[in-house]
């Protein structure tokens, strides 16, 4: 049996203990079958912000498991989940994910 310390998937690398304590509230609150839409997000204020910036950096480290490897790759991907499941709570952690991104550059 292998056990992996990072999961490489839509850009980013994440360390698989920290992620499981922030995704853990949510799995035993809200049901898998389960899609709440809450409240629409603000996905055109996103793309507008993202499309004005040239990146140089090519990965950044957006807390202490999850590091982005492919900026471009990593606001395509979430960007893109974020604007088809745009509210509903289950994918919220796309969208949060591109809101730290954004405070972080």
């Amino acid at each position: 049996m292998v056990l992996l310390d990072y999961c490489t998937r839509n850009g980013i690398q994440v360390k698989l203990p920290g992620i499981l304590e922030e995704i853990m509230p949510e799995i035993v609150m809200v049901p898998k079958h389960t899609n709440l839409v809450i409240e629409k997000w603000n996905i055109e204020e996103l793309e507008s912000f993202f499309s004005k910036i040239e990146f140089k950096l090519k990965t950044i480290k957006l807390n202490s498991y999850t590091t982005v490897i492919d900026i471009e790759k990593f606001i395509e991907s979430h960007l893109d989940v974020s604007k088809t499941h745009n509210g509903e709570s289950r994918y919220k952690p796309y969208y949060d994910r591109l809101l730290l991104f954004k405070d972080r550059v």
